[in-house]
């Protein structure tokens, strides 16, 4: 089937496909704004106190096409909550409230990519000083400050098991930070970010890129799968500032040259 759709597909241009990506950016942040919107009213009307099913008003039209099922001949009204919506909308929780939480309600659009890194480090800087707090309690060990979650206490076990092991590096030159570049939060990121670019016109502009990229590829493996591996990259490189990015990844290729030579692999 792929070498079917082959002859169908154009050449891969650099010009095409800055036309193309630029016109499916622009789509996709007014997409995502409008869903961001949605969103918002949503849980502000299924989370608002004393918030009624009976209501009209904009912010409780998500209320007005409610579920219903038949139980001993009457119909039940589904419970509306804040998760049923989203699963009714078929978005997680999880992926519902990352949106929100990157949304600025009082100036109607979304944070920067700045904005964004600087309230991870604020977080982060008062995650610290709160798991810090915790350990310099004097008396009960198992003291927690009010609002303590079972995730909370998963991050702070964490957080002591890798100050233990900074306290064995010699000269203390690791830190949390560094130990936590592989935490699963960051990979599950990399990998939604992955498969946005190859859902849908990505497929398409990936299955180009690989028609253009066999010219150069490695002939010994599917260029496919090679291609896999700059779409990680890239993704990756998303975190910089797009200013720094062709830096990082001339960086980034040199050292994997170099790491491979001396693992004594042909180049």
């Amino acid at each position: 089937m792929a070498k079917d759709l082959q002859p169908n597909l154009k050449p891969w241009t650099y010009e095409d496909s800055v036309s193309v990506g630029k016109k499916l950016v622009g789509m996709y942040r007014r997409i995502t704004l409008d869903l961001v919107r949605e969103l918002f009213a949503a849980n502000q009307a299924l989370t608002a106190p004393g918030s009624r099913t009976d209501l009209t008003s904009r912010q409780n039209v998500a209320r007005l096409n409610m579920p219903t099922e038949k139980k001993s001949g009457k119909v039940v009204e589904s419970p509306q909550t804040w998760q049923q919506y989203c699963q009714d909308i078929g978005l997680s929780v999880r992926t519902a409230q990352r949106y929100l939480s990157i949304y600025l309600p009082e100036e109607d659009r979304l944070l920067t990519d700045e904005e964004i890194q600087e309230r991870k480090e604020e977080a982060k800087r008062q995650l610290i000083e709160l798991f810090k707090s915790i350990q310099g309690h004097v008396g009960d060990i198992n003291w927690r400050p009010e609002g303590w979650t079972p995730s909370l206490e998963l991050k702070y076990q964490e957080w002591l098991r890798c100050q233990r092991l900074i306290s064995q590096v010699p000269d203390h030159t690791a830190s949390w930070e560094q130990l936590g570049l592989f935490a699963p939060e960051y990979l599950d990121a990399i990998g939604q970010r992955i498969q946005t670019k190859t859902s849908g016109m990505g497929l398409i502009e990936f299955n180009n890129k690989c028609v253009a990229a066999k010219k150069i590829a490695c002939t010994k493996v599917p260029v496919q799968e090679q291609m896999r591996i700059c779409m990680i990259v890239e993704a990756a490189l998303e975190d910089f500032q797009p200013e720094v990015r062709a830096e990082v990844a001339k960086f980034v290729s040199q050292q994997v040259l170099i790491d491979t030579t001396m693992k004594g692999e042909t180049i």
